[in-house]
Parts: structure tokens; sequence; C-alpha cells
């Protein structure tokens, strides 16, 4: 009621009634979830008609809204691969809630779209780029940990390319285990992969904040907490402190003292049952 339109849309209001491929793709999850049929029907057709709009491949555009002469349309032609890890994995598992096989072969185009387009080998290891455009640079590669949805790549193994997906889920893995962080040992927001090493990506972000804290869900999800060490710090943190803090300064050492939203509380819940 409050965030779908009746075409299927899902609304940022916080940010001039924008849409992403991340929101539609969540939207999904939540309609399998639900076992809302309608739902997902109206989210995926929106997605497919409007966010499709790339030329050679099939993937979805990120951001969609209103432009400067007042039309409303795609904003930026460059993917998020979250929104198209999200997307294909909840029409996988649309598919088989539903017995669609139109799904089914709908989610396998978008897996194929992600392997050919946005995963790149780098020192024996397969390393997914958080979008087509803009993160290879001259000195490495900069990747998002929050964009390595671990239970996904399982599920793309079962329907493209075992061997592949199976290797960029432990790929990944060994990525998150060099992207530990601060005292805490956290991964952050950015990083930047490289010859050398792992290092933070500070021209993004210095924190493990809002978009780092989803490792920690991605993670339980798969049954998979104990990879990142830094788990049990954060429990262990969260009951001296009495709050979830909503970032934390890994480069300073700092713990924000402003407190993080009602999402992160559920999320540290989760992760204490897990583990």
């Amino acid at each position: 009621k409050r965030f779908l339109s009746p075409d299927g849309r899902v609304v940022d209001f916080l940010q001039g009634q924008i849409s992403h491929s991340e929101g539609q793709g969540y939207g999904l999850l939540l309609a399998v979830l639900q076992d809302d049929p309608k739902a997902f029907s109206l989210l995926w057709n929106w997605a497919r008609d409007n966010l499709r709009m790339r030329k050679g491949d099939s993937l979805h555009a990120w951001k969609w809204g209103q432009r400067p002469n007042g039309q409303w349309a795609v904003l930026d032609y460059n993917n998020a691969t979250d929104g198209d890890i999200l997307i294909a994995w909840a029409l996988l598992k649309g598919a088989g809630k539903w017995n669609n096989e139109v799904y089914r072969g709908q989610a396998r185009e978008i897996v194929k779209a992600v392997r050919e387009n946005l995963v790149v080998q780098r020192r024996k290891k397969l390393l997914v780029l958080p979008g087509y455009y803009g993160f290879v640079l001259k000195e490495g590669e900069v990747l998002n940990p929050s964009y390595l949805i671990f239970p996904a790549f399982r599920g793309f193994a079962g329907v493209e390319e075992k061997q592949f997906w199976k290797k960029v889920y432990e790929d990944s893995l060994e990525v998150l285990k060099k992207s530990a962080f601060g005292r805490l040992g956290l991964p952050a927001d950015w990083i930047l992969v490289r010859e050398s090493g792992t290092s933070i990506y500070q021209e993004r972000s210095r924190f493990f904040g809002y978009e780092a804290v989803r490792i920690l869900l991605y993670l339980a999800w798969d049954g998979s907490l104990k990879a990142l060490p830094g788990a049990k710090a954060l429990l262990d943190m969260y009951k001296k402190l009495g709050y979830v803090p909503l970032n934390v300064d890994l480069v300073m050492n700092n713990i924000s003292l402003e407190e993080g939203p009602g999402g992160y509380y559920a999320v540290y819940g989760r992760m204490a049952r897990d583990l």
C-alpha cells in the first residue's frame, strides 16, 4: 500500500519518487516469500517494460524517474549488479514456487547477461563488478561486497554454467575474507582490489554502513555467517553500546553515535539467532 504503485513500480519517496532495479528485485523476492503471484507479475512486468532498455544485453537500467523535461523514463542506463542478481534470483524462486517455466527462462537470460558482462577474471579469481561501466580502473577493480548475494549464486549454479557460478561463489567468499578492516574486522561499503591486495575505497565510502550491513543478511540466508569474523564482534559491540550504530568508520575506528534504522536491528537479530 505504501511503496508499490498500481502499475507495479516500487517508489523511493525519499529520492524524488524514483525507482531502482534493486527495489524491483527486493519487491519480487518479497512477493515470492509471501506467495503473491499477482504482485510478482505486476512487479516483473513493470521492470521488464521500463528497465530493460539497454541495447545488446538483458541487464536492467538501474535508475528510473522524472527527467528535467517532465518525462518519466530511464535516468541512467548503467546497470546495478545487485538489482540484476535479485531480479534473476526472484524469477528462479517464482518459477519453482508456481511451476512457471517462462520465469525460469527469463531468469536464465539475466544470469547469462550477468556472467558475460559483469564478472571479470583477475589473478585467477572471478570478481563480480557492481555495474557494466565505471568500476575497472587502472589501479584495480572497485567492488561493492554487499552485491555478493551468496544464496543467489548457488541458485544460478542450478540453471546456468554450474562450475562457473560455483567458482563465483567461492571466490566471492575469498573477497569477503580479505575485506576485514578496522578493529572489528568488518567489510567496507566499497573496496578496491588490486595486485598488492584489497583496501577500503575511500573515494566512495570508508564505512561499514548501510550498504555493507546487507552482507550480514546475505550470509545469514546462506548459512555462512562464520565466514565473516567481524559478525560476532558486532554483536559484542552492540551489547556494550546498547544500540546498533548507523555506521562504523573503518579508517578512524570510530563508531557512529547515531542509531541505525529498524532494518539494522532485524539484521542483527537474525545474525544473533544464527550465531
